[in-house]
Formats: C-alpha cells, sequence, structure tokens
C-alpha cells in the first residue's frame, strides 16, 4: 500500500545505448568499470590464407630433444663413443636437434679398478667428439673422465656439426665429507647453443640445491642432466620428482635427464630409469623405465623463454637476500 509501480520500460536502455555498449566491451583487453576506458592487447600480425593478416600471438620456440640411455662399458672410451656413432646415425632422420645421454657414458665413472684405467687426453677426446657430430651433422651432450694436471673430473661437452659449443666439469663429483678422486668443477658455466643458454648439471648437480643457484644466476633457457644409473623403485623416483619439479618451477627452464646403464648387469632383467623430462613450469613432461641391457632414446620438446618473473625472478630474490 502506498507504493507506486513504475513502467518496466523506463529501465530499458535505449537502442542507441545498448549499441554503444556493445562496441565498448567487444573492443580486445575491455576492463569492466569505466566503460569508456580499455587496454589494447599486444597482438602480432601475421599473414595467414591468400595473404590476408589475421592477429595472432608470436609463436613460442621449441626444441626436440633426444633424451639416450644405453648401457656403458667402463673404460672403454672408443666403444662407448662407436655407440653413440649408431644412436645417432639410427634417428638421424627424427629431427632431433640435441641428442642427450647420461653421465660419464664415453667412459663409465666406476672408481673400483680406477688406478688401471687408461685416459684420453682433453684435446684427444673433444676431437673425436667433434668428428662424430660433424660427420652426422648433429648436436650431442655427452661425458667423460677428464685428466688434467694430476686431478680428474667428471666433464660433460655439448658438441654441434664438429664444433665444441662448451663443457662443464660436475661441481658436486663426490661426497664432499669422504675423500674422493674426483675434484669439483667449482662453478656453472651457461652455454650458448642456437642462440639459448644451456646449462649442465650432471648427476648431484641438479639434485642438490647449490649447484642449482649457481646456474640460477645466469638465466638459463635449458637445463641438461646427465645422469648416473638409478634403480626404477619408489625412493628414487621420489627424489627426481622433488628435485625435477623443484629446478625446472624455480629456474623457469626445462629439465631434460638422460641416465646410464651397466654393460654387464647382474640380474639382466633389472629395471632402471631411462629418461624424465619437466617444462619450464615444473610440470612432468616425460617419465620412462627401461630394463638394465636394453638400449632406448625417447624424445622430448619443449618450449623455450616463455617465463614470467616469479617474485622477481632468480637474481633479484637473491640480491634481495644477501643485501
Amino acid at each position: 500500500p502506498g507504493c507506486r509501480l513504475q513502467s518496466l520500460r523506463s529501465f530499458r536502455p535505449t537502442l542507441a545505448r545498448s549499441r554503444r555498449l556493445l562496441a565498448q566491451t567487444s573492443r580486445p583487453g575491455f576492463r569492466f568499470g569505466n566503460p569508456k576506458r580499455y587496454v589494447q592487447c599486444s597482438k602480432t600480425k601475421t599473414r595467414k590464407f591468400g595473404g590476408q593478416m589475421t592477429d595472432r600471438e608470436s609463436p613460442i620456440p621449441t626444441m626436440t630433444l633426444g633424451l639416450v640411455s644405453i648401457p656403458v662399458k667402463e673404460n672403454d672410451f672408443q666403444h662407448n663413443l662407436e655407440a653413440v656413432a649408431e644412436v645417432i646415425a639410427q634417428y638421424s632422420s627424427e629431427a632431433i636437434d640435441l641428442f642427450v645421454f647420461g653421465e660419464a657414458n664415453l667412459t663409465g665413472l666406476n672408481t673400483t679398478h680406477f688406478k688401471s684405467r687408461t685416459f684420453l687426453d682433453t684435446t684427444s677426446a673433444l676431437q673425436a667428439i667433434n668428428r662424430v657430430t660433424g660427420e652426422y651433422h648433429a648436436s650431442i651432450c655427452v661425458g667423460f673422465i677428464e685428466h688434467e694436471a694430476e686431478k680428474f673430473y667428471l666433464t660433460h661437452v655439448l658438441s654441434s656439426d664438429g664444433t665444441t659449443c662448451g663443457m662443464q666439469r660436475k661441481v658436486l663429483a663426490a661426497n664432499p665429507t669422504k675423500p674422493s678422486v674426483y675434484t669439483s668443477g667449482k662453478q656453472i658455466n651457461p652455454i650458448i647453443f642456437r642462440g639459448y643458454k644451456v646449462v649442465i648439471l650432471a648427476c648431484a648437480d641438479w639434485l642438490t640445491p647449490e649447484p642449482m643457484m649457481q646456474a640460477g644466476i645466469h638465466e638459463p633457457d635449458l637445463i641438461l642432466a646427465p645422469t648416473d644409473q638409478f634403480h626404477w623403485e619408489p625412493h628414487s623416483r621420489s627424489v627426481h620428482t622433488k628435485a625435477g619439479q623443484g629446478i625446472s618451477f624455480w629456474l623457469q627452464a626445462p629439465l631434460a635427464v638422460a641416465f646410464n646403464s651397466e654393460i654387464n648387469p647382474e640380474p639382466a632383467e633389472l629395471e632402471v630409469c631411462a629418461c624424465l623430462g619437466y617444462d619450464h613450469k615444473g610440470d612432468e613432461v616425460i617419465r620412462k623405465s627401461k630394463k638394465q641391457v636394453e638400449r632406448t632414446i625417447y624424445t622430448m620438446t619443449v618450449e623455450l623463454k616463455k617465463r614470467r618473473l616469479i617474485w622477481g625472478g632468480f637474481e633479484a630474490r637473491r640480491n634481495y637476500v644477501e643485501n
């Protein structure tokens, strides 16, 4: 009682006003709250079908990796290098940008009979590796025991089309609290490969935080992780998951892990890790196992340079804490 009803027509916007509102809200990047303002989305004009220009985001660069696990013959550089060449020749038509092999796959790293080992000098080893990549026009990440100035390093090299792109000595080459024949490489050095920054973190170097922090300073685009043999059992898989998610998430770079296996296994049917991979967001892309005596290769395509600065980025966070 006492209320006065108004016609619903008085609440309807005019046709002209509706058209203006529709035109405003249809613009790219429109924000509600102030229909007179909008933000233009940044897009790249690309040609598509008959030369027409279309709005589309710039394509994200990718790289296809071949994660290789082959049984390693201890102390036989030539045999293992021939096995590497066979893999490259077999998959040369697969459009693989970079082959990644297990840790020290050209020599093995067993220290049981270390004194009876024979070692190539570094120059000869690099020449032999570059001959293979030059012959097959391929790119590979392989490793060997480097002997220099009475010291031994677990060294990995990235070779492409007959040229050495760079080398990385393993930082945590042994347990720091125990005596070892191996010497630490001390620091992580980024390698430029096809215009991208690549770091090689072998085995313990990607499983522990200190080398990861060294690598993070360089803001790498890709992390390669040649790794020794691990049994396919719950604890190993759990460790790999935690470390892989952490390093790829915080460094915002894809992680590619290739595992070794022994050539004379006991027992022959033992199941071991073959490969593992994470994208730049810390999400698992691939995880495979194999029998210890098998030779396997799995491909993994990763997106490069698609990062956003999490909490200001690695270097900014580090400087904030230290200063």
